[in-house]
């Protein structure tokens, strides 16, 4: 199973940044220091995960820093994913290599020279003490945009690495988003959470009458110029529950409401096509353009009543597609009016 770290690259005192581009344009993940202790002995204590031999080998090697962070860097293994902090942003990298290396490898002395990058100070010592072969997964990840916030507080922990295994799916979600360019969205998560228990509460709470109530709330809250229940009964031809007019783009809309659950039928469509043919014979002369609607608090509607409404221009409207618009339009009057 593949671990999931933070590690935090160096960036050297005097300006001369070598692990950055090292990573960058060699993928090699570095970390600064203990260059001393490379050698056969401390594969063999790393092999075989023995942290009490490497506690001793610190000793013996007279290094006076604690270690612990050198420790876990040298037991990242191939297929870990490393998550690479910057100043407002963050990559991801993969670990491919099957060991680490230290400054003797070749094909690092090669990538430093390619690059022109010189791991020494003027006294001789390194800079960079170890390496992983990396390839890129993501980079330049903005920490606003794709990082929620436990993954964002984790980026400010300012040692220099950490196992980040409890957040992982916090981390390939972020990295998830980036590829598909679908940045957090505090809105679209709000729906998400809110629109399957407003549904419910509209079924459990109300009925037919106070549904067409609801309906009419939201038509208003929209600007509807004038918004009314129609009488029952007092049609000539189908059935509308409520209507919305919208003067200034002359435009009505009428809402056959359905208080259903389950899959609706075609009854509903058939209903409002009716009226609103009646109406446009009625008033020939009409300047208004009429739109019909079925709203319902149904799971979904019958392929038939699918068809039916594509054919006559219907807008069919199930209750989860309702409680969002809910949400859109803004609920705050609701328990004020309803």
């Amino acid at each position: 199973m593949s671990n999931y770290y933070i590690h935090r690259i160096s960036y050297h005192k005097n300006n001369v940044d070598i692990a950055s581009p090292l990573l960058k344009d060699g993928n090699y993940l570095s970390i600064v220091g203990y260059a001393n202790l490379y050698g056969d002995k401390l594969y063999d204590i790393v092999a075989k995960k023995d942290k009490s031999a490497f506690k001793k080998y610190l000793k013996e090697n007279k290094s006076k820093k604690s270690a612990q962070n050198l420790w876990r860097f040298l037991n990242f293994k191939k297929d870990d994913l490393i998550i690479v902090p910057s100043p407002k942003k963050f990559s991801v990298y993969k670990i491919v290599g099957d060991k680490f290396v230290g400054n003797e490898d070749k094909e690092l002395l090669e990538t430093l020279e390619e690059l022109k990058l010189k791991n020494r100070e003027e006294n001789g010592k390194y800079i960079l003490g170890y390496f992983w072969k990396v390839e890129p997964v993501a980079v330049n990840i903005s920490r606003s945009k794709y990082a929620e916030a436990v993954l964002t507080r984790r980026m400010r922990f300012w040692g220099t690495n950490i196992n980040c295994n409890k957040i992982k799916d916090l981390i390939d979600s972020s990295i998830k988003r980036f590829k598909e360019n679908k940045p957090i969205d505090l809105f679209s998560d709000i729906l998400d959470k809110c629109r399957d228990n407003i549904l419910e509460l509209v079924k459990e709470k109300l009925n037919d009458l106070k549904f067409e109530e609801l309906i009419q709330l939201y038509f208003k809250q929209c600007g509807a110029n004038k918004v009314k229940i129609l009488p029952k009964n007092d049609k000539k031809k189908g059935d509308c529950d409520v209507e919305a007019v919208f003067e200034p783009i002359k435009t009505v809309i009428h809402v056959q409401a359905k208080f259903y659950k389950g899959v609706a039928g075609k009854w509903a469509v058939e209903q409002i096509s009716d009226f609103i043919e009646f109406i446009e014979n009625k008033l020939k002369n009409d300047e208004y353009i009429r739109i019909g609607w079925v709203v319902s608090t149904c799971d979904d509607f019958s392929d038939k009543a699918k068809k039916l409404a594509d054919e006559n221009n219907i807008l069919l409207i199930n209750g989860e597609t309702f409680a969002e618009m809910l949400i859109r339009s803004g609920i705050h009057t609701i328990d004020k009016n309803l």
